[in-house]
């Protein structure tokens, strides 16, 4: 049988006490500083992009359309909750043994609720918890998580499960679909005469990629993106794309749009025990990313220019599996290129990958029956090891009420869950479990709202999916995605 904490309701009020230092600061006399962070909650809708909703997040399908490329596309809105689940949606602080302060749990105030770090002990959690009829859905922080993101979490967004009828979207301004035209590039003049190229020429947006066998966009182009987006042209050796030959972005202006020549070599070197698979090389540019060439397994080169100007940043990524002949762990490595242009893929300086098995992770309680999640039967983290770790746990629906709890932290091989709900790990017959990791140098972090994103949704179904997941405008998504383009960083996922 299973047993329920039942915590007390609490009044609502409308804002956590501060002193005279105002929302975020300190108290009077002198009192140390508090960090305040504060969540806002809606509900995520997937729609046309004919809408006067603001948007979050757009999704495109490329349709050939006989020599041109149509492009569908499909929008994420978002409306506040208003006070809709004043009495269902709340925010509760646990310890690092899994027991909650019921004294410090806190519901939402039309939709807002906030809260200070510093009153979550070393070790424990914030938990968002809500209640959806008989079921219950959790999503955890630890403090440790939320201090080194202090920063980019310190006002966000995020979505709520519960259905909600007849809510008003948040409008504004958004990015709008464009045609671009009168694009005219040159070719370099660096080309010497041993080299060519062959056609065609590939514009590049965010939303879709063009070709055309002349270095200019007209009327009859038909290439589209963001009014916000600086597209590229990119020309190759072979029609493989592995072997870049020039390319350019349509604000370089200063130099007429002449593209820049690719005449340089440099190796990939695979000193990793992993087989990575291609590579890809992209390019972060004034926050925008775009794909610059795919080299096959089988090619262990890549061209490049003699130079990158001030706001270009190269990276690449390959992807492997752990363990050979099985698909239960998969490895993405992310390696930035500087000036020395040396591209080696070797995870090694960001994690042992030794350590992983395919043994399942188990579950079993503490002494004060909570529930504790144990990864060390299939991966070894050491205090040595950097980044950001999430686990999301589905139980079974006949034991328990909770349909998902996720847990974001640092990297730890385990994880005592906070014990919004009594859980007997006996009585799990049958449980989902996934495990992601992000790896990076000890200086180094990746943003948190760059991980959390990868994990937004409209509706729940499994485990890859967060049930409070995180809402970012258009922008700074762009910018985390570049950003973290930047940071060497292995991404494990079981």
């Amino acid at each position: 049988m299973k047993q329920l904490n039942v915590l007390p309701l609490v009044a609502i009020i409308s804002g956590l006490m501060v002193g005279c230092g105002g929302g975020g600061g300190g108290g009077g006399g002198g009192g140390s500083t508090k960090t305040q962070l504060n969540f806002s909650f809606v509900k995520a809708e997937t729609l046309s992009s004919q809408t006067s909703c603001k948007v979050f997040e757009r999704t495109y399908e490329e349709v050939e359309n006989g020599n041109l490329t149509d492009v569908n596309m499909s929008v994420l809105t978002a409306s506040p909750i208003e006070n809709a689940l004043d009495s269902q949606l709340s925010i509760v602080i646990s310890d690092d043994k899994g027991q909650l302060d019921t004294d410090s749990q806190k519901f939402v105030t039309n939709g807002k609720v906030s809260f200070y770090l510093e009153d979550i002990p070393q070790g424990g959690y914030l938990t968002v918890r809500e209640q959806v009829g008989f079921d219950l859905y959790a999503t955890s922080f630890s403090r440790e998580f939320l201090e080194q993101n202090k920063s980019s979490l310190k006002n966000i967004m995020l979505t709520a499960v519960t259905p909600i009828p007849s809510l008003s979207c948040i409008t504004g301004s958004s990015a709008t679909v464009i045609n671009k035209k009168g694009l005219q590039y040159r070719n370099s003049e660096d080309i010497p005469s041993d080299d060519a190229a062959v056609l065609p020429y590939y514009f590049i947006s965010g939303i879709e990629t063009e070709t055309s066998n002349n270095p200019v966009t007209t009327s009859s182009t038909d290439f589209q993106a963001l009014s916000s987006d600086i597209t590229m042209i990119a020309q190759y050796r072979n029609s493989s794309k592995e072997s870049l030959f020039q390319y350019a972005f349509e604000d370089w202006k200063s130099s007429g749009f002449e593209m820049r020549y690719t005449g340089n070599d440099a190796f990939i070197t695979r000193n990793s025990s992993l087989k990575y698979g291609e590579v890809e090389i992209g390019v972060s540019y004034k926050d925008k990313v775009k794909k610059l060439s795919m080299i096959s397994v089988g090619n262990d080169k890549y061209y490049r220019p003699d130079s990158l100007s001030l706001n270009e940043r190269w990276f690449a990524t390959s992807q492997a599996n752990v363990i050979s002949d099985s698909d239960e762990w998969i490895a993405k490595l992310n390696v930035p290129l500087d000036d020395a242009w040396e591209l080696s893929l070797d995870e090694s300086d960001l994690f042992n990958v030794s350590t992983v098995s395919t043994a399942k992770p188990t579950l079993d309680n503490t002494t004060n029956k909570a529930l504790v999640i144990e990864l060390s039967n299939n991966i070894n983290i050491s205090d040595s090891d950097h980044g950001i770790q999430r686990v999301a746990l589905k139980p079974n629906r006949d034991a328990v009420d909770t349909q998902l709890h996720v847990v974001y932290s640092l990297p730890s091989d385990k994880i005592i869950v906070p014990n919004i709900e009594q859980i007997d790990a006996s009585q799990l017959s049958f449980f989902e479990i996934q495990q992601d990791f992000w790896f990076t140098h000890s200086d180094k972090h990746l943003d948190a709202r760059y991980v959390m994103d990868m994990f937004d949704a409209t509706s729940l179904s499994s485990v890859d999916k967060d049930g409070h997941g995180i809402l970012l405008e258009e922008n700074v998504r762009e910018k985390t995605i570049s950003e973290s383009s930047k940071i060497s960083s292995l991404h494990l996922v079981r």
